[in-house]
């Protein structure tokens, strides 16, 4: 009689040494287990796996939400100490603002709401400083027109032109040398062609070219007071005319030693060269 095949998979077990060779038989019921149970315990590892590295995540993530808690809370914390020392210094701005318009004869410093009104769209610290600083400029100004009577028009508190401060007054490297030098005045970029006023009522002593300055004005206010307006494109005024503060006197250029547009502005006092920054309490015309 013909023996029937075996179905399955036939493992032969042979010893190292002598012995009897075996052959053992896995029925396809038997390998389906196996393997069944194989897949289950290769899930279950990787499930394992997938929860542990998903917890450290969480934890991470809770960690970095409590830090950013943390700062945040910091943060409320400096402002709401912060507000009230603006507010301090806001008042004060207002009683030394009235005090110096009345003294340099002025209109409102900013249009109709003042100086306060660029406050609104500045950070806590932004406004904090700038309000500071806008207390040095009032102070600086104040100690010279308090006594001058009609003479503090001819204070130098007008920005003499539109735009920003590049270049301020003091030591730095000249592009030109590479060395270190005193910059005399500060330099406000603008365009090309933009309008140039008279930062304070004066007599023009000089109007043309003056050497790396190029077309310069200069304005003697006549109470130890002289102002610079160098670099121009053109000049709009002579020797001996009368100025008014906020009279247009010359364009923005690049004439002379410039490494681009813009007006290199200077105040000296006496003789004395000084910075022109905490002067401008005006800066729109």
């Amino acid at each position: 009689m013909r023996e029937k095949k075996k179905r399955g998979i036939e493992v032969i077990i042979a010893p190292e040494k002598e012995g009897e060779i075996k052959n053992v038989y896995i029925s396809p019921p038997v390998l389906i287990i196996i393997l069944v149970g194989f897949i289950l315990f290769v899930s279950g590892v990787g499930y394992l796996i997938y929860c542990y590295t998903h917890s450290l995540v969480d934890a991470r993530l809770v960690t970095y939400l409590e830090e950013v808690k943390e700062k945040k809370e910091r943060k409320i914390e400096i402002m709401e100490k912060t507000i009230p020392e603006l507010e301090s210094k806001l008042s004060e701005i207002r009683l030394a603002q009235d005090d110096v318009e009345r003294k340099l004869q002025l209109d409102k410093l900013r249009g109709d709401e003042g100086n306060l009104k660029r406050y609104e769209k500045m950070s806590i610290g932004e406004a904090l400083l700038s309000a500071r600083t806008m207390r040095q400029r009032l102070e600086t100004i104040y100690s010279r027109v308090k006594n001058m009577g009609d003479d503090s028009r001819r204070i130098p508190s007008l920005k003499p032109t539109k735009g920003w401060i590049y270049r301020k007054f003091g030591y730095y490297e000249s592009p030109f040398t590479n060395t270190i030098q005193m910059h005399r005045g500060i330099d406000i970029v603008g365009e090309r062609g933009q309008p140039i006023v008279a930062s304070a009522d004066g007599v023009v002593i000089f109007s043309g070219l003056k050497g790396g300055y190029g077309l310069t004005v200069e304005i003697d206010h006549g109470n130890g007071y002289i102002t610079a307006y160098c670099h121009n494109k053109g000049n709009v005024v002579e020797v001996g005319d009368v100025v008014k503060r906020g009279q247009l006197i010359a364009y923005m250029g690049n004439t002379g030693r410039s490494t681009g547009t813009h007006l290199h502005y200077e105040v000296r006092y006496n003789g004395k060269y000084i910075d022109p920054e905490p002067f401008l309490l005006i800066e729109e015309f």
